[in-house]
């Protein structure tokens, strides 16, 4: 939800800016994919590494998904909102 919210916070902060500017999509992608692991990794944190290892393989298998695409997707979503972001402060 916050994800979502900030990349139509964005489009609205820019007055809904023409429809080839993919910025806010990008930011929204971004912290969809960020804010989910950066919470199971402060929430396990404390515990050690191999709890936060656990807890990631927990919530790849929750989604359903082989690892190795959750990676990529995330990696790549992941990416394309720091793009996005580093793009929209300059």
């Amino acid at each position: 939800m916050i994800g979502l919210l900030t990349g139509s916070l964005y489009y609205r902060k820019n007055h809904w800016s023409t429809g080839s500017d993919w910025r806010g999509i990008g930011i929204a992608m971004g912290l969809m994919t960020f804010l989910p692991v950066a919470y199971i990794v402060a929430a396990n944190i404390k515990y050690g590494a191999e709890r936060v290892k656990e807890a990631l393989i927990a919530f790849v298998i929750r989604q359903r998904m082989p690892t190795k695409v959750f990676i990529v997707f995330f990696g790549i979503f992941f990416i394309n909102g720091v793009i996005c972001a580093i793009r929209s402060l300059l």
